[in-house]
């Protein structure tokens, strides 16, 4: 089976994902690239973080890709990259992010319409759609942006990192406010919009 990369370069990172034919075999993740690289640099530092088979083989792939960030595409120009910059989703308003149009048709295409994609980056976004025709959605902080948000626009929050366990949904210190109030908030907010989903989306 064929090899190809996937790659989605969004707000602050990209996403890779390597495919041998349908079956996934791996997805890695890094920032966006911050200075002006050799094209013999972009190899290597693809590969650092992803499979080191491709280290030698880059250049052999087809890499499917979006961007929502276009100067970051300039990187690419060594390599065979297949750019997407449409879909055929019907009633799409002209500043939806290519990326949330992207991954709403190949979820239809993948598992049926109709279908809600919940997104979690620096932004969180719900992209519902139903008979390939996108119906709307939201978008929100992320998680990690709540918590930037809090620290940056307030006088006196601390910085606090996400917890790695559920903290009390009533909490009695102030980071555990913190954490306890983003994490509930996300998590309802998620909950929300699948109930809705379910009762308003057309079969």
């Amino acid at each position: 089976m064929a090899n190809w990369l996937a790659l989605v370069i969004g707000n602050t990172r990209w996403h890779w994902a390597w495919f041998a034919g349908s079956e996934l075999k791996q997805v890695w993740h890094h920032p966006h690239i911050s200075y002006l690289l050799q094209p013999s640099q972009l190899g290597p530092l693809l590969a650092s973080q992803g499979p080191p088979q491709l280290l030698d083989n880059l250049n052999f792939f087809d890499i499917w890709a979006v961007s929502v960030v276009p100067p970051q595409t300039q990187y690419l120009q060594p390599l065979k990259v297949h750019w997407i910059t449409d879909t055929p989703l019907k009633k799409v308003y002209s500043t939806l992010g290519l990326d949330r149009a992207v991954t709403l048709w190949g979820a239809g295409q993948k598992y049926g319409w109709p279908v809600l994609v919940i997104d979690g980056g620096t932004a969180l976004t719900f992209t519902a759609g139903a008979e390939a025709t996108f119906v709307g959605g939201a978008i929100l902080l992320g998680l990690r942006s709540h918590f930037t948000a809090l620290q940056d626009y307030t006088a006196a929050l601390p910085a606090i990192n996400p917890p790695s366990t559920l903290p009390p949904r009533w909490a009695r210190d102030t980071a555990s406010n913190i954490q306890g109030g983003i994490i509930y908030t996300l998590l309802d907010s998620i909950h929300l919009f699948i109930q809705c989903s379910h009762r308003q989306l057309p079969d």
